[in-house]
């Protein structure tokens, strides 16, 4: 599971190439405070689920923050697929 610490965000746009963004995405983000091994003080991390992705974007875009307002209109969706890629169904 991975950690950071600094809060992640739910999507995290990598890159944009030949129409489709590469894009990284958290889920089941949870915040931990454990103590720093070298002052004793408290640290404050966040562990989460995470699957990079590729998705196409439906036009060209002129801008990122065109790209940026399109992400956040599907991210359900989106995380909803990064979520089913990381599921294996058993029959």
């Amino acid at each position: 599971m991975p950690n950071a610490n600094t809060e992640p965000e739910v999507i995290f746009l990598d890159y944009v190439r030949n129409g489709q963004a590469r894009l990284l995405v958290r889920w089941n983000i949870t915040e931990v405070t454990t103590d720093d091994l070298m002052t004793g003080k408290p640290n404050t991390s966040w562990n989460y689920s995470e699957r990079a992705i590729w998705w196409t974007l439906p036009k060209p875009y002129a801008t990122l923050e065109g790209v940026l307002a399109y992400l956040e209109s599907v991210q359900g969706e989106i995380l909803e697929w990064a979520m089913a890629t990381d599921t294996t169904f058993y029959r």
